[in-house]
């Protein structure tokens, strides 16, 4: 069995999409909370719209964003670059 190194800390690449992937799992969980809520009320019509958006968009979104790097820069250009 290999040892594995604990002294270098956790490694960076997973760091890094912590925060965003913790707000997608919250916003999936907010709504299949509602989803199941208006079911147990009786809803026929938000209820599964809500279920369906947080089962099959929102967690499997959650899931792939949480394996994917996270890069800040969106725009393609660095601040420090002449205009």
């Amino acid at each position: 069995m290999a040892k594995t190194d604990l002294a270098s800390g956790p490694r960076t690449g997973r760091e890094t999409g912590t925060r965003r992937s913790w707000l997608y799992w919250t916003i999936a969980t907010i709504v299949l909370l509602a989803g199941f809520a208006d079911l147990a009320r009786g809803g026929e019509t938000l209820a599964p719209i809500l279920l369906v958006i947080g089962y099959c968009v929102l967690v499997p979104l959650a899931i792939l964003l949480e394996r994917l790097p996270y890069t800040q820069d969106v725009g393609g250009s660095s601040p420090s670059s002449p205009t």
